[in-house]
């Protein structure tokens, strides 16, 4: 049993009954998912190629360079 594996095992055994039905569901769901499939291929990126223009491509390279090569001093929880 890996790593993983075992950290889970170990938080799943605290569960209420319910919540355990509940993580067994998801788990059934993710497993079952058509991006699992896909995870790892490039596949699912690839399904958006082509869906946003060079145009607006450039205009939002643009935004992140000047919006996020920043320093916001409001971002800062500084004590005094």
């Amino acid at each position: 049993m890996s790593d993983i594996e075992a950290a889970a095992m170990q938080l799943f055994s605290q569960f209420t009954p319910g919540q355990q039905e509940q993580a067994l569901e998801m788990l059934h769901q993710i497993k079952n998912s058509p991006e699992q499939a896909e995870r790892g291929s490039g596949a699912a990126l690839l399904r958006h190629a082509g869906r946003i223009s060079e145009e607006d491509g450039l205009i939002m390279e643009q935004g992140i360079e000047e919006m996020c090569e920043r320093i916001d001093p409001r971002d800062w929880n500084l004590p005094g």
